[in-house]
């Protein structure tokens, strides 16, 4: 009977090589076993953690005739109570009007100008028609610097007392005239109006007289005692 040969003792030494491989890299990467109807997974690649979300800080604030804001509330750790703000909303975000009260939450970085600016990332409208808003009077000739065509500083003590020195670009129009005599200063209700007179008690009266009239921005200053600055004469 003849019997089959035997395979070529080449080809016995090129299996015996390519088993011995096969087997090394079984052992350096063990199969993960898997069930039926799914996939080995991908390995997970990790990557560094990203950056935290940015700090932010919420105020509350008036909307002055020009869109700047008057901070009225919030966490002052970075001044920005009772000063202005230049506020710049997202793109999708609608403009407030004139005397309205709104929620901002802002960044805290603030850019370094005068007045500062921040960069909205949400904002809540608080109040469409804010009520009679309190100024320190310090705040008169930094208003009327950054708004000069659109505030208007009105002292309403008597021509006597007005005479004896009164805050740069002042106009005169006293507490008992101001009803009819308001119309020939300010044209526009959505103007910037602050009052002040010489303690507190009149300017507290005007201010709520020219918001029972429909006029939007009303800052109540106060009285001329807490001026420090020199007065005209």
């Amino acid at each position: 009977k003849r019997m089959n040969p035997l395979p070529c003792p080449k080809l016995i030494s090129t299996l015996v090589l390519v088993s011995a491989l096969l087997a090394g890299c079984s052992a350096a990467n063990p199969a993960t076993p898997t069930t039926p109807g799914t996939t080995t997974p991908s390995p997970i690649t990790t990557s560094s953690p990203s950056t935290q979300p940015m700090d932010t800080l919420v105020i509350e604030g008036l909307i002055l005739t020009n869109g700047t804001v008057f901070v009225t509330k919030g966490a002052d750790t970075l001044g920005l109570i009772n000063d202005l703000l230049v506020v710049h909303l997202p793109d999708d975000k609608p403009i407030y009007s004139p005397g309205a009260l709104v929620e901002f939450t802002i960044q805290s970085s603030i850019a370094e100008s005068y007045p500062p600016q921040a960069r909205a990332v949400s904002s809540r409208l608080l109040l469409e028609k804010s009520p009679v808003i309190k100024a320190p009077i310090a705040m008169a000739p930094k208003l009327k610097f950054h708004m000069p065509t659109d505030s208007i500083l009105i002292d309403v003590r008597t021509p006597e007392e007005y005479k004896s020195g009164y805050i740069p670009e002042a106009v005169n129009i006293p507490l008992n005239n101001l009803k009819a005599g308001i119309a020939s200063q300010v044209k526009d209700q959505s103007q910037t109006v602050m009052v002040y007179c010489r303690t507190g008690s009149r300017s507290a009266t005007a201010a709520k007289l020219l918001k029972d009239m429909g006029y939007r921005v009303v800052l109540d200053l106060g009285g001329i005692l807490d001026f420090k600055e020199d007065l005209v004469k």
